[in-house]
């Protein structure tokens, strides 16, 4: 209730700094891959990037239009993704967003018992799946479907160099 993240030391137990500046409860914190950013996002609905050395503000994220329920940064920290209560993509309030690995992918779970997978790049569905299909072969079937359609699409895409011969 107080606006404020805190950071402490998980081996000594000692206090570092405290990340003040959302108007209103702060529900999701994540760190950069590389450890020199934080991200928090609040009931005020906004995302902020903080220092992590320091504590200092960096940048307010507006327009989320609801509360910030989940944040997280891309791997390589370029790339913002949050959660809201404004439901985008699903039908209820979204209560968690992750980056894959290689930040290609973001997945998103839901109130409404959803999880989707969705193109970082283009903000395109590539898969979904509720609580009633339970099947977890067939949805490494869906996404391997379209990591296989995205490497055509490349290879597609790449002017063809052809030999000439004299």
């Amino acid at each position: 209730d107080d606006r404020t993240a805190m950071l402490w030391d998980v081996l000594s137990g000692q206090f570092l700094l405290a990340l003040k500046g959302h108007t209103a409860p702060i529900r999701s914190v994540a760190f950069s891959a590389d450890g020199r950013r934080i991200v928090t996002g609040s009931d005020d609905q906004t995302a902020k990037v903080w220092e992590a050395a320091s504590g200092g503000e960096l940048l307010t994220l507006k327009g989320q239009g609801s509360a910030i329920g989940s944040v997280a940064l891309s791997p390589d920290g370029r790339r913002l993704v949050s959660g809201s209560e404004d439901q985008t993509g699903h039908n209820g309030p979204i209560l968690s967003v992750a980056f894959s690995p290689d930040g290609q992918r973001i997945i998103t779970g839901a109130e409404d018992r959803t999880v989707k997978v969705w193109h970082a790049a283009r903000a395109e569905q590539v898969a979904a799946w509720d609580e009633e299909e339970h099947s977890a072969q067939k949805h490494l079937i869906v996404l391997q479907r379209e990591r296989t359609a995205e490497r055509e699409r490349q290879r597609r895409s790449r002017p063809t160099v052809r030999p000439r011969c004299r």
